[in-house]
């Protein structure tokens, strides 16, 4: 009987495969034949409706405007998205839709970011797609994104996606003083994407220290830990303790030849925080 079910099923399993196949291809007529297929083998396929949805994505022209977009991006999130999970699992599903976010994010492109609402602005489409250049862009093109942790969280990705690893630092290290909060949620992720930023995280975390390794403080510690990012990363020039003692372990690891300079910069950082003071003299005392 097992090797009955086998070969009954086997015919609904290639029409399926061959609907899946013809969607991930994008092409609309030959989903709408292998899917006609599928219905003649198995007309209540639990499937169908779901292809039906994508095919129905396939042929959609693409959104024009904001306005249409934001449509779009509303059924999305309510229809097409779960019919692509249902019907591709994760991986291909996020590839089906790839292209449809981008649209998305091309629609959205003249609508102001709203605060409000962060999700209904083209960053996040072209995030959601993976359209790395375009997310840069986007987030640049907002004149508060410097100041906006969503943008910055954004940004930083798309720095990283990118391969500059150095501009998505500092700006991981920007939300270390305009969010702590935010910055801990990302790198505690797990998807967090760099896993040297992430080790250094935890070890933070777990210094028995005062004042404690708090993310305000871990711009100036992840400089002891990868201290080749000193000479990458430019000088915050901030008053406050945390930005100075960043500016300060910066400094001294750029500026090691320099013994006059080095002792007062070594005392300030210990007036600033001992425990840094401690962990550079630790690495680098006698070299």
């Amino acid at each position: 009987m097992r090797q009955l079910d086998l070969f009954q099923d086997s015919p609904r399993t290639i029409a399926l495969n061959t609907l899946r196949e013809a969607l991930l291809a994008r092409n609309a007529p030959g989903a709408r034949i292998a899917l006609e297929r599928l219905l003649n083998l198995d007309p209540g396929h639990e499937r169908a409706g779901d292809a039906g949805t994508l095919i129905a994505v396939l042929e959609a022209p693409a959104p024009e405007g904001p306005g249409e977009g934001i449509e779009w991006l509303d059924a999305l999130e309510r229809e097409w998205r779960p019919a692509a999970a249902r019907l591709f699992g994760t991986g291909d599903g996020r590839d089906f839709l790839a292209p449809v976010w981008r649209c998305i994010g091309g629609a959205l492109g003249p609508r102001p970011f709203d605060p409000v609402h962060p999700e209904r602005n083209a960053s996040w489409a072209y995030r959601q797609g993976q359209d790395w250049e375009n997310l840069k862009r986007s987030v640049l093109g907002v004149p508060e994104h410097e100041t906006t942790p969503v943008l910055l969280t954004r940004l930083a990705e798309a720095e990283y996606r990118l391969g500059d690893r150095a501009r998505a630092i500092e700006h991981w290290f920007a939300l270390c003083w305009l969010a702590p909060a935010v910055i801990q949620g990302l790198v505690d992720d797990p998807g967090f994407p760099d896993a040297d930023v992430a080790a250094a995280w935890n070890a933070a975390q777990d210094q028995d220290v005062e004042p404690e390794l708090s993310p305000e403080w871990f711009p100036a510690w992840m400089l002891l830990q990868e201290p080749s990012l000193a000479a990458r990363l430019a000088p915050r020039g901030g008053n406050d303790g945390s930005r100075r003692a960043f500016d300060v372990v910066r400094d001294l690891l750029t500026n090691r030849a320099n013994e006059a300079r080095g002792i007062a910069l070594r005392r300030e950082l210990k007036a600033l925080h001992p425990a840094l003071l401690t962990g550079y003299l630790d690495r680098f005392a006698g070299n």
